[in-house]
């Protein structure tokens, strides 16, 4: 059996923790730093989830307390428990969003109904008695009963943050690959157009190159008077002859 007097020493340091490595994901992008679609879709949805197993975890060490002892809860663990369910609720309502985005995976889209069957339908309704029985605490079910039931629901969490963070290393890898795959194509690019000004630098080189300087020679013999030349370098069908 667990002790009550061990549930009430859940340190409230590791909520800060979470918190803190939470805030990281924004200081880790640079200003102005670009995300693909897919990697930031499952990356919001993996924070997502995070905040329905931290908020429901808050709301479960509540009862896990009310249920070890079996005390009537305080008016203000009862109101930060609803609104630890409330934020909980609208974390899922945003899944919900997030599971009809064209690039959610579909692995995503089947967590997401799974966290909604086992939090957001079974446990939910065991969350509501626990509440509605908080002033009187009768609350019909051990702590061990409630935290095994509370475990599995705050488990689809866990699951759905896994696969999102599943999701978002594949996301990543393929815009790795994509981009590799555009310098290779650039600098592919670039080695042809070398390639071409080469051609065209040898062919102006040995056939128009000539062909002007020879021109140029002529010309200024014709200017000093050499009249008696034949001028065969007139005699081709193109723009210098």
């Amino acid at each position: 059996a667990r002790d009550p007097a061990m549930v009430k020493q859940i340190p409230a340091a590791l909520k800060a923790t979470v918190e803190q490595l939470r805030s990281l994901e924004a200081k880790l992008l640079p200003p102005g730093a670009m995300v693909p679609g897919a990697l930031l879709v499952v990356e919001e949805i993996q924070g997502l989830a995070w905040e329905v197993r931290e908020f429901g975890g808050r709301e479960r060490t509540l009862f896990a307390i009310a249920t070890a002892t079996g005390a009537p809860m305080s008016a203000a663990n009862q109101a930060a428990a609803s609104g630890y369910a409330t934020r909980a609720a609208e974390a899922y309502q945003d899944l919900l969003l997030k599971k009809v985005h064209p690039e959610t995976p579909e692995a995503l889209r089947a967590s997401i109904d799974t966290l909604g069957a086992t939090y957001f339908t079974a446990y939910d309704k065991t969350r509501q008695s626990l509440l509605a029985a908080a002033s009187t605490g009768a609350y019909g079910v051990t702590m061990e009963a409630f935290f095994a039931e509370s475990s599995t629901a705050l488990g689809a969490a866990e699951e759905l943050a896994r696969v999102a963070g599943a999701a978002a290393e594949d996301a990543a890898e393929a815009s790795r690959t994509s981009a590799t795959n555009a310098v290779l194509i650039t600098v592919a690019q670039s080695v042809l157009a070398l390639a071409m000004l080469a051609v065209l630098g040898w062919f102006l080189l040995r056939s128009v190159l000539p062909r002007m300087g020879g021109l140029s020679r002529e010309m200024h013999m014709l200017a000093e008077g050499k009249l008696d030349r034949a001028l065969t370098i007139f005699a081709r069908n193109d723009e210098i002859g």
